[in-house]
């Protein structure tokens, strides 16, 4: 044995180095040495804003990074934690929390959004956990509401967290922000209105103004119409009478001379056109007479004056002269015409007429052919001849009275200018 261990050595040696015991002591002196390693290369790393660093593998930063917060939660310094009542995170990577606007509430932490308040209720303030109901003589109809609202007159509430208002019994009414049913009244006769009394804070009846009106039981005066008009206390208002007219609903105003209104209830007044003028009570607009004019709103008309004239379709006064030299010259275009005429009429019946002149050849042409013959005959016709003759002179005689020439038709016919002039 001794020849054994003299060639292989010293066992007790050997078992000393290849114990288990330092050899596990070994490793995690390894194993602790590469963590820390690591540990100090993440401490190295900075992660954002609203992120937090990831612990690693069993806690000693085994593969170290960084992690984001989530919805409803916000960074804390190396932590995420959840919001808190009242507020809220929307998304990720938060480092802080909204407050719950107004109308709206979260009741319990780690909200990712705020609730609207439900009806009936509200909330004025920003990050409430919860919301108030209204109270008595108000209401609140939607969701999300800020403020509650008040009771209109004839109506009341008589309960907290009203959705709505309940209205007075037919024939009452009651002062606005009512809370109970007592408070419904007898109605106001008409002209006034409810309104609540500050110091007694009791319903009481007021007088309308003027240029409003009210009917019985009213909750408030109404203004008139254009036109129209009321004194205080009215229960209706009253047009305006033609001939006047209004804008304020307060009085009725009379139209300006030369201006009219011819219906009731008018806003205004309207001009009377050129030539016409407005009568007394401006109720209408008359025509001017012939030879007098006006402008566009007179309340008279004027005459023209002596030497000149005015007709419906002109707006202003004509001299005289100027009519006489139409008439004047209308007259000689008219004289010309019938002159024209009765020149062509002439001309006709001369070429119906013979001239005077060729009767009168021809009559002494027929004597001198008789005288010839006379001397031809024989001593025993001189008596015969003579008888004759004394004849003939007779003839001639009346030959040289007369004047008139026979026409055509047998019937004389003289030229005078009488006839001319009748024509």
């Amino acid at each position: 044995s001794s020849g054994i261990n003299a060639e292989y050595g010293d066992s007790n040696h050997t078992d000393a180095i290849y114990h288990p015991t330092l050899v596990c002591v070994t490793l995690l002196l390894m194993m602790f040495t590469v963590a820390l390693l690591f540990s100090i290369m993440s401490l190295a790393s900075t992660c954002d804003p609203g992120q937090i660093e990831d612990s690693g593998f069993l806690g000693i930063g085994w593969f170290a990074g960084c992690l984001d917060c989530e919805i409803g939660t916000y960074q804390k310094q190396d932590k995420c934690v959840p919001c808190p009542a009242g507020s809220y995170s929307g998304s990720s990577r938060q480092v802080d929390c909204a407050k719950c606007p107004k109308g709206t509430y979260s009741s319990t932490p780690g909200a990712s959004s705020c609730i609207a308040c439900p009806v009936g209720e509200h909330v004025s303030v920003t990050g409430s956990t919860s919301c108030t109901q209204c109270p008595q003589g108000r209401y609140s109809s939607d969701q999300g509401a800020v403020y509650c609202t008040q009771c209109p007159g004839g109506t009341f509430s008589s309960t907290p967290g009203s959705r709505k208002c309940q209205e007075c019994e037919d024939g009452k009414t009651s002062p606005a922000g009512s809370i109970s049913r007592d408070n419904c009244t007898g109605t106001c006769s008409a002209g006034f209105v409810h309104v609540l009394n500050d110091a007694a804070q009791e319903p009481t009846c007021k007088e309308c103004p003027a240029g409003t009106f009210s009917e019985e039981g009213a909750l408030q005066c109404s203004p008139c119409l254009r036109g129209h008009v009321s004194v205080a206390g009215s229960g209706d208002c009253v047009p305006c009478p033609p001939g006047t007219h209004t804008n304020h609903s307060t009085s009725c105003i009379s139209c300006l001379p030369g201006s009219v209104t011819s219906v009731t209830g008018s806003e205004s007044c309207i001009k009377c056109p050129d030539n016409t003028y407005s009568n007394v009570n401006n109720t209408q607009c008359v025509q001017c007479e012939e030879g007098w004019y006006s402008t566009e709103g007179s309340d008279e008309c004027y005459s023209c004056g002596v030497g000149y004239y005015h007709n419906a379709s002109s707006h202003q006064c004509l001299s005289c002269e100027h009519y006489t030299a139409l008439i004047s010259h209308s007259k000689e275009e008219n004289r010309a015409t019938v002159g024209r005429r009765n020149s062509n009429k002439k001309r006709d019946v001369e070429k119906q007429i013979p001239k005077v002149s060729d009767q009168v050849s021809i009559k002494e042409s027929d004597n001198h052919n008789e005288t010839q013959n006379l001397a031809n005959q024989s001593p025993n016709d001189n008596a015969t001849d003579d008888a004759n003759k004394g004849i003939l002179d007779s003839d001639n005689t009346t030959d040289g009275r007369e004047e008139d020439i026979p026409t055509n038709n047998g019937t004389n016919s003289t030229i005078s200018d009488d006839d001319d002039d009748d024509d």
